[in-house]
């Protein structure tokens, strides 16, 4: 059986899980689907927190290897940042495709369209991944 089984902290369906890295401060679960919120589970103390403020649902969810940031990706192809300590947007580039799933590596960011593309960012940042898309 699960160690946590926390039912209440999605309304719907669950589209996609990260959990912070071993190193943050925290152990969080963040977990996105269809509503426009992400939902962060503490798995220590079982309580939950809500980042809002997308007006879309979110198709994906991951923490930077910092888990200073948490990064989420709209079907309307936005990939918004999240600060982790204040809950607060710090910025959103929109790539040239829809994304629907994202993963951070050691060098930057990795992204999965609807339109079947892969996109490998060398970025950590929502500065860097700007620069980037417009290059």
């Amino acid at each position: 059986s699960p160690v946590v089984n926390h039912r209440e902290t999605t309304d719907r369906m669950v589209y996609s899980v990260d959990f912070s890295p071993a190193q943050s401060s925290a152990e969080l679960v963040a977990m996105s689907g269809l509503q426009p919120t992400v939902k962060l589970l503490d798995v220590r103390s079982k309580t939950t927190r809500e980042i809002k403020g997308q007006s879309w649902w979110n198709t994906g969810v991951a923490f930077t290897l910092d888990g200073e940031r948490l990064a989420t990706a709209s079907p309307a192809g936005e990939i918004t940042f999240w600060d982790m300590a204040t809950l607060d947007e710090v910025g959103t580039f929109r790539p040239r495709s829809h994304t629907r799933k994202l993963a951070f590596t050691n060098d930057g960011l990795v992204t999965a369209s609807s339109e079947g593309f892969v996109n490998f960012w060398k970025a950590a940042s929502v500065e860097e991944c700007r620069s980037v898309v417009s290059e």
